[in-house]
């Protein structure tokens, strides 16, 4: 084969390496496959991941390149949007596969007010609540708002490590009284049996206020009167209130 015939092929091959490599520019091979991981979840089910994945593959389709990176990072911004991520990571593999790797929102209670009806999450973020997806979780009522979320927090987790209110919290009433350096937030405690308005007022010495309840509740149940009482008041400190039905 001569020299000349040998260059001419090596040119045709270069030139045809060279049109096809513009055509996948201009086309995009795209990624082959998008895996979602879910890191953290909620346990109900909030982000569904085969939605979410095929989501991402029809943004990203057909992209490569300096266009892929923007349209994933662009992607990354809007689905940490969503109320029910607290984190996501979109990225590239170098296989061309696409990752998704998110965490979900922890709710830690419900709020109804009457401005709306929301799952509040560990980090205070609101969730709208969905229709169809039951969250167990203690029910806020009254006039909370966002000031009164870390108190109402602290309260839940002590509820939730005292025998008695773990099992048996149904609700918690929250109530605000204007001071001159500003609001002041009581709580009451709603249990399911035997069915007590448990009134604490403020959370300050809430240890010496449950330490009071296990009490009078020991008391009551040793006398076989639980179901004698409506309300238990703790507010004060030094003494309890017991209002009768």
């Amino acid at each position: 084969m001569s020299k000349k015939v040998k260059y001419a092929l090596f040119f045709l091959a270069l030139a045809a390496f060279v049109a096809f490599s513009v055509l996948m520019e201009v086309a995009g091979l795209g990624p082959s496959r998008v895996k979602v991981e879910i890191k953290q979840s909620s346990g109900y089910g909030f982000v569904d991941a085969e939605a979410l994945k095929k989501y991402v593959l029809e943004k990203v389709d057909g992209l490569s390149g300096d266009s892929l990176s923007k349209r994933i990072f662009s992607q990354e911004k809007k689905i940490s949007q969503n109320p029910y991520i607290e984190k996501v990571v979109v990225y590239a593999q170098p296989s061309g596969d696409i990752r998704v790797e998110l965490w979900e929102e922890i709710p830690v209670f419900r709020l109804v007010t009457d401005t709306g009806n929301y799952y509040v999450s560990r980090r205070d973020k609101m969730m709208p609540v969905k229709a169809g997806t039951g969250v167990d979780v203690p029910v806020v009522s009254g006039q909370a708002d966002k000031k009164s979320f870390p108190d109402i927090r602290g309260l839940i987790s002590a509820l939730k490590e005292d025998k008695f209110f773990s099992s048996q919290t149904v609700g918690i009433e929250v109530s605000r009284r204007k001071k001159k350096d500003g609001n002041v937030y009581d709580y009451a405690v709603y249990t399911r049996s035997p069915g007590f308005k448990v009134v604490l007022g403020t959370t300050e010495d809430l240890d010496v206020k449950l330490d009071n309840f296990r009490v009078i509740y020991s008391y009551l149940y040793d006398q076989n009167r639980t179901g004698d009482y409506k309300v238990v008041n703790l507010e004060f400190v030094n003494y309890l209130i017991c209002q009768k039905k």
